[in-house]
This record gives structure tokens, sequence and C-alpha cells, in this order.
């Protein structure tokens, strides 16, 4: 399976990825940011032959989906999420793969469960999981 991480460089990008790759049924792992900078990529990240950089602009959306068509799940780590969740959300229904988000913007969160973005999602036979994320985080 090929999973999608938007936002695949910044810090949260890198920790779903770091998930991702343990992951037996996960084969690759695709860090799309507009920043494609390998010198951001942590080194764990680096040694694994299951992650490759592609460079994407989540504003260009006939680039997005035909990114987002070449994978099975996409997970949007990319912010801030109201200005990304809803147009990552309608290129994922749009390539007819499932969506994940780790949106902690109840705004953007209220968009998508408000917008046509749900029964889209259900005709195309896709999943759109949004807030998997968790803010504010635990403190140790």
């Amino acid at each position: 399976m090929k999973a999608l991480v938007l936002g695949g460089t910044g810090g949260m990008g890198q920790g779903v990825a770091r998930d991702l790759i343990k992951q037996d049924q996960i084969t690759n792992v695709i860090l799309g940011d507009i920043n494609i900078d390998p010198e951001r990529v942590q080194p764990k990240l680096k040694a694994s032959g299951k992650v490759s950089l592609v460079k994407i602009d989540v504003n260009d959306h006939g680039g997005l989906v035909a990114a987002i068509k070449a994978a099975d799940v996409v997970i949007n780590c990319a912010g801030p999420f109201y200005k990304t969740a809803v147009a990552v959300a309608r290129a994922a229904v749009e390539a007819r793969v499932n969506y994940i988000d780790i949106c902690d913007d109840y705004e953007a969160a209220g968009i998508l469960f408000a917008s046509e973005i749900d029964g889209a999602a259900k005709a195309a036979g896709i999943t759109v999981l949004t807030g998997m994320g968790r803010t504010p985080a635990p403190t140790t």
C-alpha cells in the first residue's frame, strides 16, 4: 500500500511517516511537500527504502489530484487546516482515494462536516476521516 503524507517534511508529517514505515502492509511512504529539501528529512526516514520525496503544492488542485491518484491513502499533515483541509479532502474525493487528516481546527472540521464532501465521499466509495490529531498534546 502506498501512503502519501502531505506536509511530509514537517514535524507532524515526519512523525506520521515514522509510524507508517513500521507497518508491513505499507510499501511506500511518499513525503509530499512544497519544500522537498532532503536535509529536512530525519535520518530514520532517509534510511528507509520505503520513503520518497515529491514536490506538491496543496494549492494546485490539478497537481494535487494527480499526486493523490498515485497513492492508496492520503494523510494530510499540511496546515494550517483552515486553508488546507477542505481543499485536500475535495481533491482526495475527486481522486477516489481514502483521506485522513490531523486537523485540529474546529472551523475547518465544521466546514468538512457541513459541505458536500461527505456525500461525495460516500458516492465515491471512500472514507474521509478528519481530526485524527490531538491538540493540545499531552505533556510529560
